[in-house]
């Protein structure tokens, strides 16, 4: 059944986004996006629940749309700034109904105290005991709900702020967080004039993989790779992709030696990984552009130099490592 002939009845819809979450959860999430996007469609400008906003900020995450997360996410908060609002609204009302229905019974005993005077006095103090044992339960209420709400908002502040640093895919830290990363460790080698390397990595005729068996299995064998990488670096070190099949991994006080003997134990752990992709891929190499320097050297520099140096190892034949001389030349 479509969902247009439907006109997007509660359960119809629940049950989209119950089918949108499952695509999502195994890994298909423009397929998710496609099953969202029909509710949308479908929805014809009515409200859609919070739950769209959630799951689409989750969809648009794990396709790397960070502009789209946020905005998914920032109408997901308003919507519960907004049910939180009409709560606070409803529970004053209540509050000043029963007050002003406390009131009207303190304005009746009142009346009455003209015949029983003292018997009114102690029936209202009686009342209005209870009505402030009321309004500080209510007073109590309110403030736990008030720091759930906010400690609810601050998790998901930290989870967008992981998310939007690391790789979607692969689990690595993102170009975004390399970079950041990179300069506070240039500002760390300068301060104690220590050295850094660097390593730029792209696997040889990648598109090939994705052109033969297609793009899961090419996402296969980047998650087989991350791992290769993981295990390759060293507990000081920082591996991330950079973007397609291009990586790179920081060393921070790392020598033209040990750079070098990193980038050779990454090339030998990808070759005695093989096959990947649970044995689909039976073939694969990369190229590493290697390069270390002392602390006078950018973080732009750096990378110039091991791009090219990773450019010269595709140059002579792919499959090997080639050191960079940030004075000119490759080792």
């Amino acid at each position: 059944d479509r969902l247009d002939q439907l006109s997007v009845p509660s359960l119809a819809r629940a049950a989209y986004f119950v089918k949108a979450e499952a695509k999502l959860e195994l890994g298909q999430a423009q397929e998710a996006r496609r099953l969202l996007d029909q509710v949308l469609k479908a929805s014809n400008g009515s409200p859609l629940p919070r739950i769209r906003y959630a799951l689409g900020a989750r969809v648009a995450a794990a396709l790397g749309d960070w502009e789209a997360a946020y905005e998914d996410s920032r109408a997901e908060v308003e919507m519960l700034d907004q049910a939180v609002e009409e709560r606070l609204s409803r529970a004053s009302d209540q509050a000043r109904a029963r007050l002003e229905l406390a009131t009207d019974r303190v304005r009746r005993a009142e009346l009455e105290a003209e015949l029983e005077l003292q018997a009114v006095r102690i029936e209202a103090a009686d009342r209005q005991a209870r009505l402030q044992r009321t309004a500080l339960v209510l007073a109590a209420a309110l403030l736990v709900f008030g720091g759930f709400f906010v400690y609810r908002l601050l998790r998901q502040g930290r989870q967008l702020t992981n998310l939007a640093m690391r790789d979607a895919l692969t689990q690595l830290p993102n170009r975004r967080s390399f970079l950041n990363q990179a300069e506070r460790e240039l500002k760390e080698a300068r301060l104690h004039a220590t050295s850094t390397g660097l390593l730029m990595l792209d696997l040889d005729h990648f598109k090939r993989i994705n052109d033969r068996f297609g793009h899961d299995i090419g996402d296969e064998v980047l998650v087989d790779f991350a791992d290769i990488l993981r295990q390759a670096s060293r507990t000081s070190d920082f591996p991330a992709r950079l973007g397609g099949e291009e990586f790179a991994v920081l060393l921070p006080k790392t020598d033209a030696d040990g750079a070098k003997r990193v980038a050779e134990r990454l090339l030998t752990g990808l070759a005695s990984s093989l096959p990947l992709a649970e044995g689909r891929v039976e073939r694969l190499t990369a190229s590493v552009g290697v390069v270390s320097s002392g602390p006078d050297r950018s973080l732009e520099t750096l990378m110039k130099a091991a791009d090219d140096a990773l450019y010269q190892a595709k140059h002579e034949g792919r499959a090997r490592a080639v050191q960079a001389s940030l004075t000119g030349g490759q080792a």
